[in-house]
């Protein structure tokens, strides 16, 4: 399965489509530039469709090389473990455990991509936390830079990982007494009953 479509796009704007060498007065000047790769379309592709009176804004995330993510945890594991017996191996498995979540897209603000030619041959991530907009008037020089799209099932994967930073609704806790007497009234003797028959 490819991750990236580089050949057939639709004639507008979609979401999951990513953009390279567009000049950068249109976005920001983003910080460290030489891990900067480009931006990652994350307005949904059903307001993008200029029959369907689109939105008047694009919103938009950076996208950088894995470098940019991992060197500097590779700095703070190596002072945090360099009284340990054996550094190199703590600091190996705590990386290790990173890439793993950032690949398998456990990180909720990060979503990884694929090294591509698109991309200069790197791992690379595009950082949901830092989100900005164009006006719909800079859609042309959006598409004229767009290098590739998401395919699917990453583009859905995307979906989800927008929806989830922007339709959070924060709840008030359960109070723990709640908590405690439903456990006590409900489960409690549920356990008790199911060690006594187990024998433990």
């Amino acid at each position: 399965m490819q991750m990236y479509n580089t050949i057939d796009f639709e004639n507008h704007l979609c979401q999951g489509d990513i953009i390279v060498d567009l000049e950068l007065k249109l976005i920001a000047d983003f910080e460290p530039k030489e891990y900067f790769k480009g931006i990652l379309i994350l307005t949904y592709t059903c307001d993008l469709v200029p029959e369907q009176d689109p939105v008047e804004f694009i919103n938009f995330c950076p996208i950088f090389s894995l470098d940019c993510m991992i060197k500097p945890m590779i700095d703070i594991y190596t002072e945090k473990f360099r009284t340990k017996k054996n550094p190199s191996k703590e600091i190996n498995e705590v990386i290790k455990r990173k890439l793993n979540d950032i690949c398998n897209y456990k990180r909720k603000n990060i979503f990884f991509l694929i090294s591509d030619e698109v991309l200069d041959n790197e791992d690379c991530y595009a950082n949901l936390e830092q989100i900005y907009s164009v006006g719909i008037d800079d859609v042309e020089s959006l598409l004229n830079n767009r290098k590739a799209s998401l395919q699917s099932p990453w583009i859905e994967k995307l979906g989800f990982k927008i929806g989830y930073c922007f339709n959070r609704i924060a709840l008030p806790d359960t109070p723990l007494e709640h908590i405690e007497n439903l456990f006590e009234s409900k489960y409690l003797t549920l356990i008790q009953d199911k060690i006594e028959k187990e024998e433990f």
